[in-house]
């Protein structure tokens, strides 16, 4: 590590509670007065001093007013509002960011991860690793989405060359050390599994089960999964400018291959060939090749000029019981 990481993590808060449980959420009102009530059950049970620190992702329902609530009963409840939708992996960046514990719980707020689980997932800590993974026991998903999260972790893990398990869900528990040094990490481009597991610290996985959902509905659709498999990959991976290099070998390949075909029909068979369909395929191949390779460096020069920006990678509207 060089001397400015060293500095930027020498200089952040040190750790006041055993146990930071953070959470984001987006439209959860009919969730959270029952997470947080198992949340307290399970971290009361180890006896240990604990925080709970809610991001509320831009809700538009009645969230906030219920976490306002909770805060004011309750001074261990700490909550970070955003006047918008960041996303999820800017949520937990704040939350990240805020939270002051020893060790830090992820973990979703629609109850289909069990608070009930935190005690085997300090016990592997306890054995030395920095990063412990909830893994499913049963993905209860479609078979598309199924098959879709099994092709994507494997091609992240082959092309970043980082090792992360197929089947975890966003349950997991992180030691202070691995928080500090995702907290001074500063890319737009988050996918925050990937930055956790960049420093190669020690992992371990634990098998946990994943409950159905039973109130409300996910907030990640088609379109955000993409965005994140697309954040995932060029964040971690040249793969693609690679893939673009090898599409216009192909593509000058093929051109030159039936280059050599028309001239070897027309010198030796005496067959010529439609000029008009040859020039239109010719045309269609190339210029198709290179919408693929503009298309791919253009989302790498995007996210390079969204990084030149440096905008806030999100904005805070209110805090409660936080300094």
């Amino acid at each position: 590590m060089n001397n400015w990481h060293e500095q930027k993590i020498a200089e952040l808060p040190k750790a006041k509670v055993e146990l930071s449980v953070v959470t984001s959420l987006l439209n959860e009102e009919d969730n959270l007065n029952s997470f947080y009530e198992r949340v307290i059950k399970a971290v009361q049970q180890l006896n240990i001093s604990y925080e709970i620190v809610f991001v509320d992702d831009g809700s538009t329902d009645n969230s906030f007013n219920i976490l306002k609530a909770l805060a004011e009963k309750d001074q261990n409840v700490k909550v970070i509002r955003f006047p918008r939708n960041f996303g999820q992996h800017m949520a937990m960046t704040a939350g990240f960011r805020y939270c002051r514990g020893k060790r830090v719980l992820w973990i979703d707020s629609d109850l289909q991860e069990n608070p009930e689980d935190l005690p085997k997932l300090m016990a592997k800590m306890d054995e030395g690793f920095d990063l412990v993974f909830g893994v499913r026991k049963e993905r209860k998903d479609s078979f598309f989405k199924k098959l879709s999260a099994k092709i994507f972790f494997k091609t992240f893990s082959y092309f970043s060359k980082l090792q992360i398990p197929e089947n975890i869900c966003t349950l997991r528990l992180l030691s202070e050390r691995l928080v500090n040094h995702t907290k001074i990490l500063t890319e737009h481009s988050r996918f925050l599994t990937g930055l956790q597991v960049l420093h190669g610290f020690r992992q371990a996985e634990v098998e946990v089960d994943y409950l159905e959902r039973e109130k409300g509905r996910s907030k990640y659709n088609l379109f955000k999964m993409l965005k994140l498999s697309l954040d995932a990959m060029l964040s971690f991976s040249k793969f693609p400018l690679r893939i673009a290099t090898f599409l216009g070998i192909i593509s000058s390949g093929i051109c030159f291959l039936v280059s050599i075909y028309i001239a070897v029909r027309y010198l030796f068979v005496g067959i010529g060939i439609n000029r008009v369909v040859l020039l239109n395929l010719l045309l269609y191949l190339m210029g198709s090749m290179l919408f693929v390779i503009l298309g791919i460096i253009g989302e790498y020069l995007g996210r390079v000029y969204i990084e030149l920006l440096n905008r806030p990678l999100y904005v805070i509207e209110e805090k409660i019981n936080l300094d």
